[in-house]
């Protein structure tokens, strides 16, 4: 494993906590791909989640992605 937080592994899982996470939405071979940004203290995680026939749909997948992730980074709304 290298010190480099870009170079981990898809499979590598994070014991610490996440800071921040985004999701983009990029023109990739004639369709269009969402991948997610997750942001650690000691770096930033890109993933690609999926491709979609058209760029509607993938930012509607975009959006949801995000307010899921969000959720899970703010916890419990009762706890």
């Amino acid at each position: 494993m290298t010190d480099n937080p870009l170079d981990r592994d898809a499979h590598e899982t994070h014991e610490e906590t996440a800071l921040g996470v985004d999701t983009v939405v990029v023109p990739e071979k004639g369709r269009w791909a969402v991948d997610i940004i997750v942001l650690f203290a000691d770096g930033v995680v890109r993933r690609r989640i999926d491709t979609y026939p058209t760029k509607t749909h993938a930012e509607i997948s975009a959006r949801l992605i995000k307010r899921g992730a969000e959720r899970d980074l703010r916890g419990p709304l009762n706890g």
